[in-house]
């Protein structure tokens, strides 16, 4: 598995991409934390991803008309929080 910090990668993704096609993982260390890639772009296309994306985008959109129906606005910041949040 190759290791690679982030600058590294920001400044020469190329090699890395091309390794990620060969079937390689990559090991990315950003910020003191480690992200595994790996290359699945038979997912891309599946269609219960697709369909679990489209479902995802239309609860978001159901979301956002509920709050504005209500008079609640919401600021950008907010959304990153709970986006954040959900991370955690």
């Amino acid at each position: 598995m190759r290791h690679i910090a982030l600058p590294d990668f920001q400044a020469n993704a190329e090699p890395v991409v091309d390794a990620l096609d060969a079937g390689e993982e990559v090991l990315l260390t950003a910020r003191g934390r480690h992200y595994r890639l790996s290359a699945t772009p038979a997912a891309v296309d599946d269609p219960a991803v697709v369909e679990r994306r489209r479902r995802a985008l239309a609860d978001l959109k159901a979301f956002r008309s509920d709050l504005r129906a209500s008079g609640v606005r919401v600021t950008r910041e907010e959304v990153r929080d709970w986006i954040s949040e959900g991370r955690r």
